[in-house]
């Protein structure tokens, strides 16, 4: 269509811009969903327990039928914490991948960096089914006294000897590199416990009892 004293260019621009912003967010295929412990956006609290629970959010037009994800907390100032541990919620993972499952713990000894990786793989037509969207895992971990005011951050690793960040679908013939929300940073806290107080009647009591 041939120009018109110059408006069809700019009206062009303007409704493919609107087009473009109209269009949803993609996925974000692994995601810090929720911090347990948290005691703001961007702190932890210390001598509390803390749990990183991970979101997926499978994005492919098929079943995820391998994967690998490995996870590091690190620190680069001098703390300790809580070696991590890692637990997987239950979801069916025995049936998704009967040829291999399991977990690996690398230089877990609660200071500098610790890593923990989760893998799997089934080469027939299971796997984590198309559109799962759920969280799958939960780090653990707690922050003594002494690390209040240093900062940690929890983020995706490679782990030797060969786990990369990964996805395979169809049958394990296509590799795909899911994307991933961190790194998460946090500040280490003091939140101490509020004392009891007694009101003016005797037998009522407030405060925090934790």
């Amino acid at each position: 269509m041939p120009l018109r004293n110059g408006i069809i260019g700019p009206l062009s621009v303007i409704i493919v811009t609107i087009f473009i912003l109209a269009l949803p967010a993609a996925a974000t295929d692994l995601s810090l969903d929720q911090v347990i412990g948290q005691a703001g956006t961007d702190s932890i609290a210390a001598e509390r327990e803390v749990q990183f629970v991970i979101r997926l959010t499978n994005s492919l037009d098929g079943p995820i039928n391998g994967f690998s994800h490995g996870f590091q907390l690190s620190s680069q100032q001098a703390i300790t914490w809580e070696p991590l541990t890692v637990d997987t919620i239950p979801r069916g993972w025995e049936s998704w991948f009967t040829f291999i499952f399991g977990t690996v713990y690398q230089s877990v000894d609660g200071s500098n960096a610790d890593t923990v990786a989760i893998y799997g793989s089934d080469f027939g037509e299971s796997g984590i089914p198309t559109t799962f969207d759920g969280q799958v895992w939960r780090i653990h971990t707690a922050f003594p006294a002494s690390a209040v005011g240093t900062e940690v951050c929890l983020d995706s690793c490679y782990y030797p000897p060969g786990g990369q960040w990964l996805w395979t679908t169809d049958a394990g013939n296509q590799e795909y590199v899911p994307s991933w929300s961190g790194p998460h940073c946090f500040t280490i806290v003091d939140v101490p416990n509020v004392a009891p107080g007694i009101t003016n009647t005797p037998d009522s009591i407030i405060g925090n009892h934790c």
